[in-house]
């Protein structure tokens, strides 16, 4: 038999609760005692609380159900109302600004120029010279003791070109034990390697000066060659060690 339903709101009880009620007789009239749904619109969920796996929120006033789209974004406002905040520009990053602060979609931003800079100023593919505008790849050739990552720089286009050997040198290091009396414990750090060698020293002798004007050598008023003005000493120096190491770039 094919039931007929018509609803029927009644505030006997709750006044944001409604009924609806079946009509089985098919009279098109609602009489006692026929069935009903409860429908109510009070569903015990507070808004903003999550409550039943549901999450209730007011947008009346900001935007209605048939605005929100797929990427939307919604934020909580001063006035505690959710906002939407509509999908950005393709490429464009959500920058948040603090708290108190809404969140707002921008072009990404980067670092400052010159990030990275690197004393190798021709390509080692190539050997021509970088020019501004240039695309740069670095290749990776070695990871050191150290942790640290050797990189040499080429030309984007210049990766598809023939091996090419490189020689590099650089400084040798050891290791350097000390205190660390903040943490109160021993630590290592890597320092270069140095050699202690002897080497000549030509210096003015003492009460020997230049004259600032005329650049001779002067003592006591008058004028000296350099060969009086000056000895030769024997000075002890320290100087890093380097070694030499072959690489093949491929």
């Amino acid at each position: 038999m094919t039931q007929y339903i018509r609803g029927k709101s009644v505030y006997e009880t709750h006044p944001a609760e409604s009924k609806l009620f079946v009509d089985i007789d098919e009279n098109e009239e609602i009489d006692s005692g026929q069935p009903y749904w409860i429908i109510k619109e009070n569903d015990g969920i507070t808004i903003g609380v999550l409550n039943q796996g549901f999450f209730k929120i007011d947008c009346s006033g900001n935007f209605t159900i048939n605005d929100i789209v797929q990427g939307d974004i919604f934020y909580v406002a001063a006035n505690g109302n959710i906002v939407r905040l509509a999908t950005g520009t393709d490429g464009y990053q959500l920058t948040t600004h603090g708290a108190g602060n809404i969140p707002t979609w921008g072009t990404p931003t980067y670092g400052s120029i010159a990030d990275l800079i690197f004393e190798e100023r021709i390509c080692i593919k190539c050997n021509k010279r970088f020019k501004i505008g240039d695309n740069i790849v670095l290749k990776v050739i070695e990871f050191d003791e150290d942790g640290n990552t050797a990189t040499v720089p080429m030309h984007e286009q210049c990766m598809r070109l023939p091996l090419q050997k490189i020689i590099i040198k650089r400084e040798i290091k050891e290791d350097y034990w000390y205190w660390d009396y903040e943490k109160g414990m021993k630590k290592r750090k890597r320092i270069p390697k140095m050699i202690k060698k002897t080497t000549e020293k030509k210096e003015l002798k003492k009460g020997y000066t230049i004259h600032p004007e005329t650049g001779n050598f002067m003592f006591a008023g008058r004028v000296v060659d350099m060969e009086e003005a000056t000895v030769i000493t024997k000075v002890e120096m320290s100087e890093k060690i380097y070694e030499i190491k072959e690489f093949i770039i491929k």
